[in-house]
């Protein structure tokens, strides 16, 4: 029989297709790297999520998981050379901040449930921000974009592009900032980066919100600190979206508008203890409240560990919107962590109340047992998670950085119908190399893989570059 005939046919034809494809992406990775090292200039290269970045060298370095989200972002923006040489000018013009972060993604999920998930795309962020007018006030906004280079259909889910694997522009910030001393008031739109609350910037664009937002800190004299964030949120736009809805909405709720106030606060009586608390409610759909405690001792210049404990509770709240039900339910965790000499070893546990899983609709899942693809929260789930992490910057190898986790979930239960759910396994390796000298100053390069096994395995690539530009 001939190769181009009956079922043979579809054979050869199916083999050419996925020749094909991996060509093209072996085309595009080729172009974009190229397009990285050679073209672009170095900048500052855009972070990722709270807790999804390069590994530190030391524990110490970890951010606080409440503390930085009370302040305002500090933007990716670049800061204008030929600008901040004109001392004559006023700072809200000497000290404009414009740049364009390059941002290419390749996912690809051999999915157990629905079958295959690949998308690969091009985009970033163009973010302008003004100097301070009178020092108390400025402006700023960015630009995002997600434009598809390979995405099929049929291969739909990878929340890379929108739906249907369709390319999307969004202004995503827009906002005003007025400040007095440690004070600030942000309006309209911006990013957050509160547990819960967040940007959960892990695929092209990130979460952001519409809505008004005060933060502030106290300093008293033996140098303690209490700082506070208090905003309402009427609307965000997820990830991979163009518009902006309702915070109800973003929830599962449809036919209500409602959005979320919240209020924080974090006190640090010294400098390596932190209690932080915040609470968020949302009319007829859910009130989350979160606590957790972090405590940070050094044994020497290179030996350090790291201890949290973390609580969060939620229930349904006026009209049980969200599920038609009330419900109450809570997760504890905990985690330690030491660093020596730039290895890091970590464990951490968590355990869900049987009643209902947790819910996170607003951005990533602030738990401590939470990998690439699963967040082992799952009504009754215990969980426990270890992990490792090297910087190679001490043998030479500045900006390489490693780390790999390994977590268990089991006694999981269907909310519903309370029937036993099966066992979870998650294995994630994750590569960064993210150097800051020479002409590769804010080239950053992620490579990450994931292995999940229930009763069936799946599997995750992700190859991610990211890169600053200055406009001008």
């Amino acid at each position: 029989m001939r190769p181009w005939s009956g079922e043979n046919s579809d054979r050869y034809a199916s083999g050419l297709s996925r020749m094909r494809d991996l060509r093209a992406i072996r085309l595009l990775f080729g172009g974009v790297l190229v397009y990285l090292l050679l073209v672009a200039p170095p900048s500052l290269a855009q972070e990722a999520i709270l807790n999804d970045r390069p590994v530190t060298p030391s524990v110490a370095e970890e951010p606080v998981s409440i503390k930085p989200t009370l302040d305002e972002r500090i933007g990716t923006g670049v800061l204008t050379p030929y600008l901040h040489k004109l001392a004559h000018l006023p700072p809200v013009i000497r000290d404009l901040e414009v740049g364009w972060n390059t941002r290419s993604y390749y996912f690809n999920r051999d999915r157990f449930e629905s079958g295959r998930r690949e998308a690969f795309a091009l985009g970033g962020a163009l973010r302008l921000r003004t100097g301070w007018l009178a020092d108390h006030f400025k402006i700023g906004g960015t630009l995002f974009t997600s434009q598809k280079l390979i995405g099929k259909k049929d291969r739909d889910g990878t929340k890379l592009l929108g739906p249907w694997q369709r390319s999307y522009t969004v202004l995503g910030e827009a906002y005003a900032t007025i400040r007095h001393r440690d004070h600030a008031i942000i309006l309209y739109r911006h990013e957050m980066d509160l547990p819960y609350v967040n940007r959960d910037d892990s695929r092209m664009t990130p979460n952001t919100f519409e809505g008004y937002k005060a933060r502030g800190k106290f300093t008293f004299s033996n140098n303690s600190e209490v700082e506070y964030g208090l905003g309402y949120l009427d609307k965000i736009k997820l990830r991979n979206a163009s518009e902006f809805v309702s915070m109800s909405k973003a929830a599962g709720v449809d036919g209500a508008s409602h959005g979320m106030f919240y209020g924080g606060l974090r006190f640090s009586p010294r400098e390596n203890i932190h209690f932080g608390a915040i609470n968020y409610y949302v009319e007829d759909t859910l009130n989350i409240a979160y606590a957790d405690f972090d405590y940070l001792h050094h044994f020497g210049n290179d030996f350090a560990i790291r201890m949290r404990v973390q609580f969060s509770h939620q229930r349904s709240v006026g009209d049980d919107a969200l599920t038609g039900s009330a419900f109450d339910t809570w997760f504890l965790g905990g985690r330690i962590a030491a660093s020596y000499r730039n290895f890091t070893f970590a464990v951490g546990f968590t355990t869900t109340d049987s009643e209902m899983k947790i819910q996170n609709p607003y951005g990533s899942y602030p738990g401590f047992v939470a990998l690439m693809r699963r967040n082992f929260n799952r009504a009754g789930e215990d969980a426990w998670q270890v992990g490792v992490a090297y910087d190679f910057g001490r043998l030479g190898l500045d900006g390489l950085s490693a780390f790999a986790n390994y977590a268990e979930g089991y006694g999981a239960r269907d909310s519903e119908t309370r029937e036993s759910l099966a066992n979870e396994r998650e294995f994630n390796l994750t590569v960064d190399y993210k150097p800051d000298f020479g002409f590769l100053g804010g080239f950053w390069l992620r490579i990450r893989g994931a292995v999940v096994e229930t009763d069936r395995r799946s599997t995750d690539l992700r190859v991610i570059f990211n890169h600053e530009l200055p406009v001008f």
